[in-house]
């Protein structure tokens, strides 16, 4: 029998042992957004609060913290709760992360061009990436807080047949909350500054394939689902049926210095599949915040500052696109840049068939792909674009990338 967590109440004076508060991520000091847990059989799993001005301690007893949002996980969706304030009566843990963005780098060292991926590595820094646990077939990814198989396959069938066979089987470690990760938590695992297999250098893992199903549906063809390369890094549609890509357990275990978030993807077609589960970090409402200059948008998910009218940058190639984002001045700042390929792909919604997501306040979107400042490592004359949630490699002289620049590393 698979594990059911409770659904969440919000609740006023909140106690018992073992109530941990966790803060997400800090890009952005006016929304510090916590968690407090129960262990599992306690009457909620997730509340979130905003800073009272006392929690900044390892320990606190006591006190009135002011709830911004709340995350019902019953339906989902997270609900505002201006000035309501819910009393803590017990102790509980807090700790907050060092580093405040929740958009991991690529792996990426070599620069190819100033102002790319390379030179800036924007995003997060990775700590000492991967835990071997005492029961040596399971790995710990401390980036993500995720827990993988060692062995890194489970097989290969269609994808129906992997995502049932992963979400119902208890080994290895006697665990029964296996699955196929979604399309972002497999992704998460890769390095870009290597291939075959395109991940980490010293990971832990036996077995690595190439081509990888995850648990994530396509949006726009539900005969297809994502699969993620080992090889490269490629992400791409796959039929259904098609029965060569592998499969490799996952599960959440801790929390990781950058929590996954969600897909978006909320259409179940088979039992464990990520419009089943739904794991991952929900995205806040709303998630992008127009700011008072208007042709300025902040994603509230991933901390990031985008341009919001994309009719206003030129298609190019990949060197013109780079230059063009480490010159413009636009809005009051200077310091735009081409995103790296994890910032560029941090907009996709696997939801939404037109993969951005739904009421996204972005206009004048081309009818191409939008390059990234990250260099296809496999061949150096090729860098990342993204075209709806694939991720390929262009021909760096290709003339019809798309620009889209972003700025911020908060």
């Amino acid at each position: 029998m698979k594990r059911t967590w409770c659904a969440l109440f919000l609740l006023a004076g909140l106690g018992g042992p073992g109530l941990r508060a966790q803060e997400l991520c800090h890009w952005n000091t006016d929304h510090r957004f916590f968690r407090l847990n129960g262990d599992e059989g306690s009457e909620f799993v997730n509340l979130f609060i905003h800073d009272g001005g006392f929690v900044w301690t390892n320990y606190a007893v006591g006190g009135t913290v002011t709830v911004q949002s709340a995350l019902w996980l019953d339906d989902n969706s997270w609900v505002s709760m201006e000035h309501l304030k819910v009393p803590i009566s017990e102790p509980f843990q807090f700790w907050q992360y060092s580093d405040p963005t929740c958009v991991a780098r690529t792996g990426q060292t070599n620069s190819y061009l100033e102002g790319d991926d390379g030179d800036l590595e924007p995003g997060h820094t990775w700590p000492d990436r991967f835990t071997v646990q005492a029961d040596t077939n399971l790995v710990v990814d401390n980036l993500t807080g995720l827990m993988w198989a060692r062995n890194a396959d489970s097989g290969h069938n269609n994808w129906d047949f992997m995502v049932s066979a992963v979400y119902w089987s208890v080994a290895p470690g006697d665990y029964e909350d296996w699955r196929l990760p979604t399309v972002r938590e497999l992704e998460s695992l890769l390095d870009l500054k290597r291939v075959l297999p395109a991940l980490p250098a010293g990971h832990p893992f036996n077995n690595v394939q190439l081509n990888y199903w995850t648990s994530t549906s396509d949006a726009a063809d539900t005969n297809r689902a994502w699969v993620v390369s080992l090889g490269d890094g490629t992400i791409a549609r796959w039929n259904r049926t098609n029965t060569s890509p592998h499969a490799w357990a996952v599960r959440a275990h801790t929390t990781g210095k950058m929590p996954v978030p969600r897909t978006g993807q909320t259409n179940s077609i088979v039992l464990g599949d990520d419009g089943h589960l739904r794991p991952g970090v929900p995205w806040p409402i709303p998630r992008f915040t127009v700011m008072t200059d208007t042709n300025l948008v902040f994603d509230n998910l991933f901390g990031r500052m985008w341009v919001r009218s994309l009719g206003m940058t030129p298609v190019a190639d990949w060197h013109s696109a780079v230059s063009y984002c480490s010159g413009l001045a636009f809005g009051g700042y200077a310091d735009w840049r081409l995103p790296s390929r994890r910032e560029a792909w941090s907009l996709i919604d696997f939801g939404n068939a037109s993969f951005l997501p739904e009421g996204h306040p972005f206009n004048g979107l081309h009818e191409t792909f939008f390059w990234t400042s990250s260099t296809y490592r496999a061949d150096t004359t090729r860098a990342w674009g993204i075209e709806g949630g694939h991720l390929g490699a262009h021909i760096k002289i290709d003339i019809g990338g798309g620009i889209w620049p972003v700025r911020g590393d908060w």
